[in-house]
């Protein structure tokens, strides 16, 4: 696992036993990946026996889906390695894995393949997936497996981080995918106990999951040392306490030096005077968390205005000082009407200003000389700042952004520039040097360090694909900066581009929620119902816009219960992946949009009318259990079964029928569907009640014999019938 960096501050990294070294009989013969599990006598499946994790069993695992993988992953791209080119000794003069050369092994990989015929990467990617596609469904099947005190979840976890390490490269390098889905390597339950043990906030560690980070970088927050304290005591995995401001305990820090800590050594404007102010510096905006805001009044430290008056001033050139900034603690009042005239003018202060700095504890404290700019990325990627939901306004909105670390500010590109010379300063060495703290290679490594360069920018591009932990950080950076730079035209697709990120922002106003999404969406905030709660204020603005994204009906959120808004969610936040809105199957048509009215969602999808409906009570994975029904379309058996927020009421009474509008038209692989009942038909448009998010699936014989269950009535209807769904 060290070819990972570690963070300046940082755990050692977890030293993996070389099992073979006990188990000889088991070690890797050089004879290929693919046959040496007959080799040696037993199949994936054998690994887990009777259910008893022995050490064979373990040293087996890992001589095939590390060393065996590993040797002949490189052997194919005409890379050659050894046995001992992955081991070390410790102080004590056990054998451990390290995988210190992979870095060097890489870039030989990329150097190699830079030129290289399409038809030959072609080639050597087919390989080569095969290798990684079996392995990693090896290394899903044994998730949790064998005793957690013992080697198997550290010998898990290798084989998972260098998977990883190896599909990155080849999708990078090689550039050739095909269709089929890279492979997806897993979770390990170890990094989850290691994040708990850092300890890091459960709401952040269940974040980054949802977001399906890499285990690399799981990995490398583990390794960040933290200090001990409670302030995540009360956190649950669906819920930092931090994002529930109390105003009675909220705290107005003063900076360490300051000397007069009083209340009476404070800046105070009173309001007429920051209305005038908002006027005089909406040139500029300086946005400031962590401890730096004020429910109370609009005041701070003296000591802390200085502060951000030093920080803003360092962002321009001598002549140009002092320089006047705005800052929301100060700026917007907390009385009426001055508070909502300074809300309403929000997102003009973030669009019009120059610049905007990030102040954010999770970075402030960080020295950027002191640190890689792969940690710079990390910390920023997990700060407070990228999961709330004023600070993607200002994101959104803004001309120039510049995060404030500890000695200077950064801008995304700089801290990009800064990777780049690491790397050339690498290449230059011609070795592997460290990075930070975390050692790129030692003692024990047998490879000769060769030199590299990255010719052009699409070298560079490869460079940075490959390197997982960079990839993802700056990845995940990059598209919060771009979104707003690059807006999409049309309400519709500008509303789904916002939709996406938000599924991990959260505020503790929920109310303030639509004024964020009306500025980012340069609406009007007139229409918004000020004196009214979270609920019509969203009603509001969703019927405010002409055109809807369709998906936005098929995403499993809680609803606005009025009626004609059933296909409202009530908010947009804090979904996670759940609230992914799914792909339009015709995204330049009609299918695409919807047009809000007072009578509900018009679209133009296919749709599935029900009758006789018979319903089946099935158990699902993880305990899950749903009532489902089983239908026949065009001669092909399908099951319906509802997602988790609502319980399907398959029940109907009277003449009411039921009828399902399809995201897109049936396949096997399954489409979200909205089960609606039917109001009724006026010119050809289907009128219906929204009653829950479903899933069609086909395949259905995987839960009940087809022979022993009566299947509900369907009719289908044209793929291009207009429904109005309330």
């Amino acid at each position: 696992m060290d070819h990972l960096p570690l963070p300046k501050d940082h755990h050692p990294h977890l030293k993996v036993p070389y099992l073979c070294q006990d188990h000889h009989e088991f070690a890797y013969d050089y004879h290929g990946f693919e046959e040496f599990p007959q080799r040696k006598g037993f199949t994936n499946i054998s690994l887990r026996g009777d259910g008893s994790a022995t050490m064979e069993n373990a040293a087996r695992f890992q001589s095939w889906t590390f060393f065996a993988l590993v040797i002949d992953y490189f052997h194919t791209m005409g890379v050659e390695t050894r046995i001992q080119d992955f081991l070390a000794c410790d102080e004590n003069g056990r054998t451990y894995v390290t995988t210190c050369c992979l870095p060097s092994l890489s870039r030989k990989m990329e150097a190699l393949t830079r030129d290289m015929h399409l038809d030959q990467r072609a080639a050597i990617y087919s390989k080569v997936k095969y290798k990684l596609v079996t392995s990693s469904i090896t290394v899903r099947q044994l998730v949790g497996f064998g005793d957690p005190h013992s080697s198997w979840p550290l010998v898990h976890l290798s084989v998972l981080l260098l998977g990883e390490h190896l599909q990155s490269i080849c999708d990078f390098f090689l550039q050739c995918r095909d269709d089929t889905p890279s492979p997806w390597w897993g979770r390990s339950p170890l990094s989850q106990q290691l994040m708990d043990d850092a300890p890091w906030c459960p709401h952040l560690s269940a974040t980054m999951l949802d977001q399906e980070m890499e285990q690399s970088c799981i990995y490398f927050l583990s390794r960040m040392t933290k200090e001990a304290s409670d302030t995540h005591a009360q956190c649950r995995p669906d819920m930092c306490a931090l994002d529930t401001l109390d105003n009675d305990k909220y705290i107005t820090r003063h900076i360490n030096e300051c000397s007069d800590a009083g209340e009476s050594n404070h800046v105070l404007l009173n309001p007429p005077e920051m209305a005038l102010l908002l006027d005089i510096v909406a040139e500029r905006q300086l946005n400031e968390t962590s401890g730096m805001g004020n429910p109370h009044r609009n005041s701070l430290p003296a000591c802390q205005i200085l502060r951000l008056q030093r920080l803003v001033n360092d962002l321009y050139s001598t002549d140009e000082q002092p320089v006047p900034f705005w800052v929301d603690t100060i700026c917007v009042p907390l009385q009426s009407p001055y508070r909502k005239l300074a809300i309403s003018s929000m997102a003009t202060v973030y669009k019009d200003a120059e610049k905007v700095l990030v102040i954010d504890s999770a970075i402030l404290s960080v020295p950027s000389t002191m640190v890689h700019s792969i940690e710079m990325a990390v910390r920023l990627r997990t700060s407070s700042w990228v999961r709330r939901l004023w600070t993607f306004q200002e994101a959104y909105l803004a001309k120039e952004l510049h995060y404030q670390f500890q000695d200077t500010a950064y801008t995304l590109s700089r801290i990009k520039q800064k990777y780049h010379q690491e790397q050339r300063a690498l290449a230059q060495l011609g070795e592997e040097s460290e990075r930070t703290s975390g050692s790129y290679g030692g003692e024990d490594t047998v490879l000769q360090p060769t030199s590299y360069t990255a010719p052009d920018a699409r070298a560079w591009k490869r460079v940075e694909g490959g390197d997982l932990l960079w990839h993802d950080a700056y990845r995940f950076l990059e598209q919060v900066e771009v979104l707003g730079k690059n807006k999409p035209q049309g309400e519709s697709a500008r509303l789904r581009s916002i939709i996406h990120p938000l599924r991990w922002r959260t505020t503790s106003r929920l109310e303030d929620e639509t004024i964020c999404l009306s500025g980012c969406m340069d609406s009007s905030l007139d229409r918004l119902p000020w004196s009214s709660g979270a609920q019509e204020r969203m009603k509001m603005f969703l019927l405010s816009m002409r055109t809807i994204p369709v998906g936005l009906m098929f995403v499993d959120r809680p609803r606005i219960e009025m009626e004609g808004c059933r296909w409202m969610p009530t908010s947009l936040l804090a979904g996670g992946m759940d609230s992914t809105l799914p792909d339009s199957w015709d995204p330049e048509g009609s299918a695409s949009i919807g047009r809000p009215t007072a009578s509900g969602l018009l679209v133009t999808l296919p749709g599935i009318m029900l009758s006789n409906v018979t319903k089946y009570t099935q158990a699902f994975r993880y305990g899950h259990v749903h009532d489902i029904i089983f239908i026949f379309v065009d001669g092909v058996p399908y099951y319906v079964y509802g997602l988790l927020s609502k319980p399907v009421q398959w029940e109907i009474t009277g003449t009411d029928q039921l009828a399902l509008v399809l995201r897109e038209p049936l396949h096997q692989k399954g489409t979200f569907a909205c089960l609606i009942t039917i109001l009724a038909d006026r010119g050809g448009i289907m009128y219906g009640r929204f009653q829950s998010c479903v899933m069609v699936m086909g395949n259905p014989g995987i839960h009940r014999n087809l022979d022993e269950v009566t299947f509900t009535m369907a009719t289908t209807t044209s793929t291009a019938q207009e429904w109005c769904v309330g």
